[in-house]
């Protein structure tokens, strides 16, 4: 069951710990007078059933530009597990024409504090561990308008898993449609992070009454004995894209992926498809997918045959840039 305070504060009792929405998302205005930054006030609170809360909020920006925000949040319980999602909406009463930046933050507090590590999933394919401390960690799913003048690793989704070994798993997700920067870090027994994301409002406006969405999610598990890195990122995918079909099984035992950019006129593709040929073992290949990168069907159907309904035997790769 959902807990909320009269301020709009959220809690979710968990096994492992106490996960808390208690601070209201923050906006920062970056204009000609620097960065100001405003909360967010919940000014409604509705309660449609004991697992979901509908949060109304609202803040006035430098100049009375008005902003209100309505925040979905909604909780499940699976075999072990508790999710929350947060379906995050913001509408500006007035247009915006200065980049504006949301950060949506979040608490978990531990019932035992043993050390807590965290997860990203790298850009370049890795499940990578750091330790957490005091200072905030941080990880970026460059999509959109990136943050910049801030270190961050570059992640392959927008993810990031943290827990203690052998006791609990937990994850924080944002939708992977818009960028969204990872903090994290952990003191005293509580980890605390939040996900960060910025509107390029300068170069292209934030119009009145239009509403700009985004999805959150945290997810908290019972860790299973040796248990491999990738449950949280299955929670990633049921969470933030609910309408995707699961892939198919083979996809999970795929251990190299390369991608050519037409190299060398087109012939860099077959080149390395023969020295990978040379270099693995034949019951290793199966294990590889390669890319041709640059078949861009939705601008012109150039590589498929849509009567045959198979691929053409040839076809002029780009064939809008050549001369």
């Amino acid at each position: 069951m959902l807990d909320c305070n009269k301020g709009g504060g959220i809690s979710l009792q968990t096994p492992a710990g106490e996960l808390l929405l208690d601070a209201a998302p923050t906006l920062t205005l970056f204009d000609k007078q620097g960065k100001i930054e405003q909360r967010l006030e919940t000014v409604k609170i509705q309660r449609p059933d004991e697992n979901s809360i509908v949060l109304e909020c609202a803040a006035v920006l430098p100049g009375g530009v008005k902003v209100r925000a309505v925040r979905r949040i909604s909780v499940a319980r699976r075999a072990g597990e508790a999710e929350l999602v947060e379906d995050f909406s913001l509408i500006p009463d007035n247009r915006i024409a200065a980049d504006l930046e949301v950060r949506w933050p979040f608490r978990f507090v531990v019932k035992d504090g043993p050390e807590v590590n965290a997860v990203f999933p790298t850009y370049d394919g890795y499940a990578k561990p750091y330790p957490l401390s005091e200072e905030f960690l941080r990880g970026q799913w460059p999509m959109g308008n990136e943050i910049t003048q801030v270190l961050s690793a570059p992640l392959g989704l927008s993810a990031v898993q943290f827990g203690a070994a052998g006791r609990w798993l937990a994850a924080v997700y944002a939708d992977p449609e818009f960028g969204a920067m990872f903090e994290i870090s952990s003191h005293g027994g509580e980890v605390i992070g939040a996900i960060r994301y910025r509107y390029a409002a300068a170069v292209i406006p934030l119009a009145a009454g239009e509403k700009e969405s985004r999805r959150f999610g945290l997810w908290i598990s019972e860790e299973k004995a040796n248990e491999e890195f990738g449950r949280s990122i299955d929670a990633f995918y049921r969470l933030m894209l609910p309408d995707a079909p699961p892939g198919p099984r083979w996809l999970h035992d795929i251990a190299m992926v390369g991608y050519d950019y037409l190299s060398d006129n087109g012939e860099g593709w077959e080149r390395d498809v023969r020295e990978l040929a040379r270099l693995l073992k034949p019951e290793e290949r199966r294990r590889v997918a390669l890319c041709l990168h640059g078949w861009y069907d939705n601008l012109g159907e150039y590589s498929f045959d849509s009567q045959a309904k198979r691929m053409k035997p040839r076809w002029t790769a780009m064939a809008h840039t050549r001369k």
